[in-house]
């Protein structure tokens, strides 16, 4: 039965937020139709909030009705709205149903701001140099939606994390609700120093996250450092990716080779600690980045054009783009001194990431495994015998000359400019 059709406007909602739509009615019959009566019915993903029923006098043939109605979306997707036990009489008298109209509607993702969470540091009085002081953070929920917290990492400038955000993760914050956790540094120079928040949080299943920053006031202090700051370890962090789904490189060997100049090295193993982040996923890359303030940053694996090649939780390859790497490596320009990427294609990438970092190494182009592992191997040698970031590179290429000839001009060192 065809006397009448149906358009639902809009057909895309975000998810959680309650919207004010329209199905508009048309008579396609050549007389006049009259108590035109039906219900709405959702499948899931959609519901309707408010009044469900449909009820039209009479609509006339080529007329237009406009029905209001309000709805929501409570997972994401594609779903319909169904109208059904539709019945109507014509102009005659004659009654007859009409079989369930199904009309399409796409749930998408959360109308969402991240700003509408909130981090607010309770106290802002100056703090002394020095000495290990607690800090209190607050979050607030300031969003009409349930949030996952996944995970609230920080740095600093001008300070030591000494510990911070312990038992946050896979809290659920309510909207219109929060929690504090402490925060303890350990500043190292008078001024003012920033502190910086990363947070990842969830909604349904989307991923968002958030940076705050704090200025905190540091007054002197009469103490010499040498009695409550230990000796600066500087640290190496050892990012590796071999994902099951892309052609075997043996990483394996590299991060083997830098381990043995670690631990042979006496200049090394005074100065250096090298921390290995094994089949790194995007969320342990950022987590590992900002726990261990690394002053060197060296990448193992796959890369391209477009970025770096990390580890899904299948094991399987998934690119953590060059944006992505340039603004998680920013704001800490003043720890990280050189990225190292020791992956196919990944000038492109360490050229960007130059742009705020001292010394960036990229590859020009594909790369082989035994070229990354003389390269590795010297460049680490060179660093433990006391050379510089820039003499351990011209040396690393030294090296490669006399054994790779061809392959000597693949590593590129980028500056920061």
């Amino acid at each position: 039965m065809d006397q009448l059709t149906f358009q639902l406007v809009p057909n895309k909602i975000p998810l959680g937020k309650a919207v004010d739509a329209t199905i508009t009615v048309s008579c396609t019959n050549d007389d006049a139709i009259e108590d035109v009566r039906g219900r709405l019915d959702c499948a899931s993903g959609v519901k309707v909030v408010g009044d469900a029923s449909i009820n039209i006098l009479r609509i006339r043939p080529s007329e237009k009705i406009d029905i209001p109605i309000r709805i929501k979306g409570t997972s994401f997707g594609k779903t319909r709205i169904i109208i059904s036990k539709l019945n109507a009489n014509t102009d005659g008298g004659v009654f007859f149903e009409i079989n369930p109209i199904e009309l399409e509607i796409e749930v998408t993702g959360p109308d969402f701001d991240p700003s509408e969470i909130s981090f607010i540091l309770k106290s802002t009085a100056p703090i002394p140099q020095n000495v290990i002081t607690k800090l209190v953070c607050r979050v607030h929920n300031n969003s009409s939606f349930p949030i996952e917290v996944m995970s609230i990492d920080m740095s600093t400038k001008g300070s030591d994390v000494y510990s911070s955000s312990d038992g946050v993760a896979g809290r659920t914050v309510q909207p219109g609700t929060g929690f504090s956790f402490d925060i303890q540094i350990l500043p190292k120079l008078a001024g003012d120093i920033s502190i910086f928040l990363y947070s990842r949080f969830k909604i349904q299943d989307q991923l968002f996250s958030q940076i705050a920053t704090f200025a905190v006031a540091v007054i002197p202090s009469s103490q010499p450092d040498s009695q409550v700051l230990p000796k600066s370890i500087r640290t190496i962090l050892v990012i590796i990716s071999a994902p099951n789904d892309m052609q075997t490189i043996r990483t394996d060997r590299e991060l083997k080779k830098i381990l043995f100049e670690m631990k042979h090295s006496a200049k090394l193993r005074e100065d250096f600690q090298v921390e290995v982040l094994p089949a790194a996923t995007a969320e342990e890359l950022t987590r590992e980045i900002i726990a261990y303030h690394p002053y060197i940053v060296h990448f193992a694996g796959h890369g391209t054009h477009e970025g770096i090649i990390l580890e899904d939780d299948s094991e399987n390859s998934s690119l953590f783009p060059t944006y992505a790497l340039v603004n998680l490596l920013r704001p800490l320009s003043d720890q990280v001194e050189c990225v190292i990427l020791n992956a196919c294609d990944s000038l492109t990438p360490a050229q960007e990431i130059a742009k705020s970092i001292h010394f960036v190494v990229g590859m020009r182009q594909a790369v082989y495994d035994d070229v990354a592992l003389v390269f590795a191997r010297t460049f680490y040698e060179a660093i433990g015998a006391g050379y510089s970031i820039e003499k351990a590179f011209q040396l690393g290429k030294a090296v490669l000359s006399s054994s790779h000839l061809d392959e000597s001009e693949i590593p590129m060192l980028v500056t920061r400019h």
